[in-house]
Formats: structure tokens, sequence, C-alpha cells
């Protein structure tokens, strides 16, 4: 999305595209990341608001949505919650098996996605 666009239409187009892929995929379960404490005030602010749109997504579609702190996704993947964002897309690519790894934003997402694999094993079946 076009970082000159206003907000209200990037997170327009963020909620109605995630609601269209929600509808393709029918998916029972959706997984974010917990909010992070940025050291950019805006920055945490816009993706607060992007977060916001992806649990209405969530909620609207009646799915459940579980959400992980960022320390226990890098923890769950690289075995450290400090570890930094490219060690975790190392061990994401090595994990799915890919050599030449896509952006930061979708190892971020993959990570996110494993770490809920993992933690959705250890809970008890209802």
């Amino acid at each position: 999305v076009a970082k000159n666009r206003d907000l209200s239409l990037r997170l327009q187009i963020i909620y109605r595209e995630l609601s269209r892929i929600i509808e393709q995929q029918q998916p029972s379960v959706m997984a974010l990341e917990d909010i992070f404490f940025s050291h950019s005030a805006k920055s945490a602010l816009l993706l607060g608001h992007a977060r916001g749109v992806a649990l209405l997504a969530g909620a609207n579609a009646k799915i459940e949505v579980c959400a992980y702190p960022p320390a226990l996704v890098k923890r769950s993947i690289a075995g450290r919650g400090q570890a930094p964002k490219e060690q975790v897309a190392r061990i994401v690519g090595a994990i799915i098996g890919w050599k030449d790894l896509p952006g930061a934003d979708a190892t971020d997402a993959l990570a996110v996605a494993i770490t809920h694999l993992n933690a959705s094993r250890l809970r008890p079946r209802r």
C-alpha cells in the first residue's frame, strides 16, 4: 500500500484485502503478533491502527484470533527472545525449506504462524 495515501484509505485496503483472503481461504484461526513497544511512537501508532483493522476483520469473520508477544515468537523460532530479525528470517526459511527468502514482513508473518502451530499442539483439545 502506497505510503503517500491517506491513512484511512490504506486501512480500508488492508481490511478489504484481509477480509477477501479470509473469505477465500476460510481459516478457523488468525494468529497475530502482540503490540510491541517501538522507539518511534508514530510507527507504533500506525502499526496499532493496522493491527486493529486485522482484529476487526477476524472478528467480523467470526474466527478465533490468537496473539503472541514478539519475544515469544523469536524464542519459538530462534531459541531466544532477543534474536535479530535476520536470524529469525533465516531460520524460518530453513524450516520451510526456502533458499531465497521473501521480505521481512512475510518472514515475520510466517514466524507467527509457526509459533501458533507449535503453541496449538501444546493446548488441550476442546
